[in-house]
């Protein structure tokens, strides 16, 4: 639950040079360098594709759309975006950008 007070404010978004190929149920995200990293299953892509579409999403936003697609609890819907974030800032694949709200 640190993950969630820490990422409250703040925008994330894709770092330039990385970009997507699928393959069946798959993404694998390629990055500057020949960096490769595989999404293989279901919320992560469809994080990766919510962020994808609007071009950057907050821990509310992406949350609440989690929520909605998968019928989850709200509370678990945050914590798994707050993992999914972290990991992907942890591989240098997203920006974090203080402020800043996220409409669709």
């Amino acid at each position: 639950m640190d993950n969630l007070k820490q990422m409250d404010g703040f925008v994330y978004r894709l770092k330039p040079g990385y970009s997507d190929r699928r393959v069946g149920s798959k993404v694998y995200v390629l990055g500057p360098g020949g960096t490769m990293h595989i999404l293989d299953n279901a919320t992560a892509v469809f994080l990766w594709d919510t962020i994808g579409t609007v071009g950057k999403g907050n821990i509310d936003y992406l949350a609440k759309e989690l929520a909605a697609h998968f019928d989850v609890n709200l509370e678990i819907a945050r914590s798994d975006v707050a993992d999914f974030l972290a990991c992907l800032e942890t591989l240098d694949v997203l920006e974090k950008i203080p402020g800043g709200a996220v409409s669709s």
